[in-house]
């Protein structure tokens, strides 16, 4: 990672994950990439995912291949001064104020990298997709075991087997300085 004072713990990333609408699987295959934005569960550091039984993606995806995913939580652009005091800023401070506190973007950001695995086992597959579903669907979750016993053959499901996580933040405090090495309040 090159803005070493950008970069948060392992637990921050976790809760990226948590946190995100879904993550981008990127992958490379015959000197070309795919990225396909996916629907997430996760147990620890294993991630699973499921998928339609034909097409590209399944075409090109193959166990032990190396993969990543990235994930984002948050994103906004910061108003941090009233245009006035931008002007008095920038006479302070010089133009470069304008990058690095007015045309700026606050985000919360994971990349994990790991081994794909295409799950065969009906107990390791029902468990994936119950990630997969709990997280999306948790208030219907009663009703999981009869849609998984009708779903389980329809579809592939897959865990990666993160070996490396990483944690990015940009954010601004109160007072409009950006909080940078880990910290968070």
């Amino acid at each position: 990672m090159r803005r070493k004072d950008r970069q948060m713990e392992e637990g921050f990333a976790l809760s990226v994950i948590d946190e995100a609408d879904f993550g981008v699987l990127s992958f490379c295959s015959e000197n070309r990439s795919y990225s396909r934005a996916l629907s997430f569960g996760h147990s620890g550091k294993t991630l699973y995912f499921h998928s339609a039984t034909q097409g590209e993606k399944v075409d090109i995806l193959r166990d032990g291949m190396d993969v990543e995913v990235l994930f984002v939580s948050h994103v906004n652009v910061p108003e941090l001064y009233e245009n006035e005091k931008i002007k008095e800023l920038m006479g302070i401070n010089g133009p470069s104020f304008l990058l690095t506190k007015v045309f700026t973007t606050e985000y919360s950001s994971a990349m994990v990298r790991g081994k794909l695995r295409l799950l065969d086992s009906t107990e390791e597959k029902t468990e994936a997709l119950r990630s997969v579903c709990q997280r999306y669907t948790p208030t219907v979750m009663e009703f999981f075991d009869e849609a998984a016993g009708m779903s389980l053959d329809k579809v592939l499901l897959y865990a990666v087997d993160v070996y490396e996580i990483s944690g990015k933040r940009k954010k601004f405090d109160e007072n409009g300085e950006e909080m940078k090495w880990g910290r968070m309040e």
